[in-house]
């Protein structure tokens, strides 16, 4: 089985299709020891007065940084707080069957591989591996990343944008951010999230995590936080804004707060970017063929995986010297294997409706 699909921009209708307000329906945070909190423990808020002084400050992104232990770890496990999270309902809630507890998701995975496809049409920089699974009428799909192969720029700056994360948000209302603190970039402030693409009846539902970087207390509305060289433009700017509307689209969030930073990590200015006011018609990208591309791709992926026997994995691939996705059945036992013997025995039992 060999199955194609055009990644080519002109392919796709540039007009937006449906996308429901998604709900945030739960909060989670990854400790440095790994332990998953669900709920709202550990919230991380946003540091009211970096914002003032018309947001100029000095902040220095390298502050405990160390090359030879800057941050780098295989996230193949990347889907797992989502799977500890449909485990952790179905033990609280005995007899509900696993779509249920998706909130009738039929596709489950992070919001990170769902931008990933999406942005496939314009980023040919990079290409990627996401495996599906389909198990009781609920496909789960994982994208593979291996971050110790990152270059040591590319480590520097994951770690300028932890550090930032660090430097602007505070676990408690009152305190000061912990900026001499060491940063362990382990821990992950995130959200579950409900949605849809496409209309009713046939809409694709969707069960997703996604990184948030804090919750704004005066709104209780969670917010972005990004780095940027220099200034809200220049040669990569056009990429990072199309990523950014993505992700503020993809968890309903609509204030970013940026730091903008010189070519030595040095923050010189923080401020808020409305993500109504980033146009979805760019010259360099369109935000209707992304999310044309996303439903496509999507309903792309349903139709293989209908033709496939239940817990067999397929591979999605995007090669960047290509013009379409390529879909291929594995028949063995693979490295990209994601869903746990403990989560399909739980569920083994049930009968799909």
């Amino acid at each position: 089985m060999s199955n194609l699909l055009s990644c080519r921009e002109s392919d796709y209708n540039a007009s937006l299709p449906v996308f429901k307000t998604p709900e945030i329906i739960d909060e989670y945070y990854i400790t440095k020891d790994k332990e998953v909190l669900f709920n709202r423990g550990r919230r991380r808020y946003l540091f009211e007065e970096i914002l003032s002084d018309k947001g100029e400050c000095e902040i220095d992104l390298n502050y405990g940084y160390d090359a030879t232990a800057a941050p780098a770890r295989r996230r193949h496990d990347q889907l797992d707080v989502l799977l500890r999270w449909i485990m952790r309902h179905a033990a609280a809630a005995a007899g509900l069957d696993l779509k249920t507890i998706c909130r009738g998701a039929s596709i489950v995975t992070r919001e990170e591989t769902l931008m990933r496809i999406a942005c496939t049409p314009y980023d040919k920089d990079y290409g990627w591996v996401i495996s599906a699974i389909r198990f009781k009428d609920v496909i789960f799909l994982c994208e593979h990343i291996d971050d110790s192969k990152l270059p040591s720029e590319e480590k520097q700056k994951a770690y300028w944008r932890h550090k930032f994360a660090q430097a602007v948000t505070v676990n408690q209302i009152g305190d000061k951010p912990a900026i001499s603190e060491r940063m362990d970039d382990k821990e992950e402030f995130g959200v579950i999230v409900k949605g849809q693409i496409g209309d009713d009846p046939n809409g694709i539902k969707l069960l997703f995590t996604g990184n948030v970087g804090c919750v704004q207390e005066e709104t209780d509305k969670y917010v972005e936080l990004k780095t940027q060289y220099e200034s809200l433009k220049g040669k990569n700017w056009s990429g990072k804004q199309m990523k950014w509307w993505l992700q503020s689209t993809l968890l309903n969030i609509d204030g970013i707060i940026v730091g903008l930073r010189d070519k030595q990590g040095v923050v010189r200015h923080v401020h808020r970017v409305k993500v109504a006011n980033i146009s979805t018609e760019q010259h360099h990208w369109n935000g209707g063929v992304i999310l044309s591309f996303l439903q496509s791709s999507l309903e792309e992926i349903q139709k293989v995986m209908a033709k496939i026997p239940e817990l067999h994995y397929v591979l999605i691939e995007n090669i960047p010297s290509e013009d379409y996705l390529k879909f291929h059945e594995v028949t063995h036992q693979t490295q990209y294997a994601f869903l746990k013997s403990e989560f399909i025995q739980r569920f083994s039992a049930e009968k799909v409706r």
